[in-house]
């Protein structure tokens, strides 16, 4: 009975649902494309020095810390732009 849970007088199993789930190739490729479109945000969103951005985020950005440096100099890149913009109109 390993695996099995006791709710409301039925057995169910929490394996069998993710067997039939998670294990389907479409689920697995949405849930890789997610997560590499959110990891590379960062890159997607800058509008100045993207390769730069690029770089530091596939060398570091694995570590949280690294990708929050990353939108974090993204987004100081973009409010730097809007600035400028603001100020030649």
């Amino acid at each position: 009975m390993k695996g099995y849970g006791y709710s409301m007088g039925h057995n169910f199993s929490i394996d069998r649902f993710s067997d039939k789930i998670c294990n389907e190739p479409i689920f697995i490729l949405a849930g890789a494309i997610i997560c590499l479109f959110i990891y590379f945000l960062p890159t997607i969103m800058a509008k100045r020095d993207r390769w730069g951005i690029f770089v530091f985020n596939l060398l570091s950005g694995w570590s949280g810390f690294g990708w929050v440096v990353c939108m974090g100099v993204c987004l100081w890149g973009r409010a730097q732009q809007t600035l400028k913009e603001g100020e030649n109109k």
